[in-house]
């Protein structure tokens, strides 16, 4: 369930995003009369089986519907790249990205824009936690000892990981990267002392807590990394029409107020959906220096 829950924020943040921009295209397009394309990342649904995830769509490609009139066809991909591409060339409408990705895109196309970020509870963040008696002061610590990855926000967890490596480990090895079953599996490898440490993301963390108030006090957090950018739809700056960004924009700033908005919010995990703010574009260019993308 903790599994599930972190990744269909995700999902939420999609696809009510989808329902609300924001143009900066100078000559504006004409309107749409079409279905949308929306665009999905298959990482954000590790281990969610396809009916449920489909599933969950619908009550948003509704209220998508309801504030433009056109209906929404849903498009998962596994490479946020390829994704990046289809919205230039026009196969995707609208798409949501995690921020780091969103980095990487930008990067190779300039004419993606964010329209609006999905706010979650927690700083997006990757934390390195081990036994509450460790010792260890950075990664370097842990040279020859497993180390216990997460896969809520595993990619994540393997840029921060591989940024450590570099600065700390040189020559160092480490026994073996061990790519847990869940979130709180990773943290329990490291309590009963299976692993050395675990790199997890600050939502697993809290929600650990949550859960297992007691034995959260047999961990420690050795290091913790810098604040990522939160997730954020995209379009292309040239694609769409600033009436159905309108539209769309309208809907997601006021889902609260819509019938049965708080509560999805609530199911998600949420805290809402807001504008742009203006120091985003230096996260994205902090991601583009420190955390290039990991060849697969």
């Amino acid at each position: 369930m903790q599994r599930i829950a972190r990744q269909h924020g995700l999902l939420a943040t999609m696809l009510i995003l989808t329902a609300t921009e924001e143009s900066t295209a100078t000559a504006d397009p004409p309107a749409l009369k079409r279905t949308l394309q929306l665009g999905i990342l298959e990482n954000q649904f590790e281990g969610v089986p396809h009916s449920f995830r489909d599933a969950a769509a619908q009550p948003f490609m509704k209220l998508m519907k309801k504030s433009t009139g056109l209906d929404g066809q849903t498009h998962y991909l596994a490479d946020p790249m390829k994704l990046a591409e289809q919205i230039d060339n026009g196969q995707i409408d609208f798409a949501i990205f995690r921020g780091y990705e969103f980095a990487w895109a930008k990067a190779k196309y300039p004419d993606l824009v964010p329209l609006a970020l999905a706010i979650q509870y927690q700083t997006v963040q990757v934390l390195c936690i081990a036994p509450w008696d460790s010792k260890a002061a950075n990664l370097s610590d842990f040279a020859n000892q497993k180390i216990s990855i997460s896969p809520i926000c595993r990619e994540l967890c393997e840029l921060v990981l591989a940024k450590e490596q570099a600065l700390q480990m040189k020559d160092l090895p480490l026994a073996q990267q061990i790519v847990s079953n869940s979130g709180f599996e990773a943290i329990l490898e490291v309590i009963d002392g299976h692993s050395g440490c675990a790199f997890v993301d600050r939502n697993v963390l809290k929600s650990f807590e949550a859960i297992h108030p007691g034995k959260i006090k047999n961990l420690k957090i050795i290091f913790e990394s810098t604040a990522f950018p939160d997730s954020c739809v995209a379009m292309s700056s040239k694609k769409i029409d600033a009436q159905t960004i309108a539209k769309l924009r309208q809907t997601l700033l006021s889902v609260e107020t819509l019938p049965g908005g708080k509560a999805l919010l609530a199911l998600w995990k949420l805290k809402g959906f807001t504008k742009i703010p203006a120091d985003y574009d230096k996260s994205l260019e902090m991601v583009q220096k420190e955390f290039p993308m990991l060849s697969k």
